[in-house]
């Protein structure tokens, strides 16, 4: 088996431990992070190490998307950027007799301010301890301006030589590695997003849902992925539209259309030509406030965009120089002020409808 291979079969494994484990705890097997009734995996592995990267499924079983070599921590985070590693906010422990020593982080916001940084020395050394990672924010910020935003739900940090040995490492670090899930069940971190947003019901999905709109040809999928975990960072529940589900008789413009009108807005990015100009035209026929992202005097298509000059006041275009999080703030402003201006207007217009 090669160790790819086994990379998946520990990865897989993994979950199914971690399943075990909740159904026979005394917890609500519901408030537990969605991750772990189905996972997107990626994995990467660097210098005699193994990085392994949970994130929640819209599918009903686990997949590994990614598998991949890199050369620091960052890098497997923020594909766009290289990190020397010359600062080190965590330093990963030593091997004690063989027993992988496993330590966690959970629930905090890390922030790095230049390529000279990284979260661990996993690139410099083989033999460390294993690192556990739960509901963690990482930021690259150079100048205190947010360039850059991944969400971790899990992460684990572990030697290679332990991924072909899964049940030792199982044995030694079960107890360790549940403990942070415990922790966070029913809490704001845990519950964010437990359940899945076809069981949420259309008002809940109102209140928090943001759809991501974008192409999803590399690079450009990663800048969706940032804008993504930016809002979850904020508290919404983000998504990106083709990571939600459909019924098998919904072609692809029914499934925009049902995802959309369950959304409180939508975010679009705007750069190569692709599927989301059609897209567009669905966001705006359906009236869902659309904040509209674009590099300065460029973009897809001189057809799209031009709505808000004169026609239209829910879709707002915001340009940026260099990455779209830079205007973020701004957009998310605007759209709430919108949102707003409405939860005011409409019930005064309709004299059957109660305020929210």
């Amino acid at each position: 088996m090669s160790h790819e291979e086994q990379a998946e079969l520990f990865a897989k494994s993994l979950l199914v431990g971690i399943r075990k484990v909740i159904e026979v705890s005394d917890y609500d097997t519901e408030g537990f992070p969605r991750w772990t009734r189905a996972s997107n995996i990626r994995i990467a592995e660097i210098n005699g190490s193994t990085i392994i990267f949970f994130e929640r499924s819209a599918k009903e079983s686990d997949q590994v998307i990614q598998y991949r070599s890199v050369s620091s921590d960052v890098e497997f985070v923020f594909p766009q950027y290289t990190s020397s590693c010359d600062t080190v906010m965590f330093p990963l422990g030593e091997l004690n007799d063989g027993d992988p020593g496993l330590s966690s982080i959970a629930s905090v916001t890390l922030s790095i301010s230049s390529a000279n940084h990284c979260f661990t020395d996993i690139g410099s050394r083989s033999e460390h301890s294993a690192r556990a990672f739960h509901h963690v924010i990482v930021q690259y910020e150079p100048e205190n301006q947010i360039e850059a935003v991944r969400y971790i739900p899990f992460a684990l940090f572990v030697p290679s030589k332990y991924i072909g040995d899964f049940q030792y490492f199982w044995d030694s670090c079960a107890g360790k590695l549940v403990a942070p899930l415990t922790s966070l069940h029913d809490s704001p971190a845990g519950s964010y997003r437990s359940e899945p947003m076809a069981e949420k019901g259309i008002m809940s999905c109102v209140k928090d849902t943001v759809i991501i709109l974008g192409n999803y040809d590399d690079p450009y999928e990663d800048e969706l992925l940032q804008i993504r975990d930016y809002l979850i960072r904020l508290g919404y529940d983000a998504v990106l539209i083709k990571d939600l589900p459909a019924p098998g008789s919904s072609s692809l413009e029914q499934k925009v259309k049902l995802w959309v009108n369950a959304s409180r807005f939508c975010v679009m990015i705007d750069r190569e030509a692709s599927g989301h100009i059609k897209e567009y035209e669905i966001v705006k026929s359906e009236r869902k406030p659309l904040v509209f992202l674009r590099p300065d005097g460029d973009g897809s298509t001189w057809m799209i965009g031009d709505d808000e000059l004169v026609d239209l006041n829910y879709i707002k275009t915001f340009e940026f120089s260099r990455t779209p999080l830079e205007k973020m703030e701004d957009g998310l402003r605007w759209a709430e002020n919108l949102l707003n201006e409405r939860g005011n207007t409409y019930p005064e217009f309709y004299p059957w409808r109660d305020s929210d």
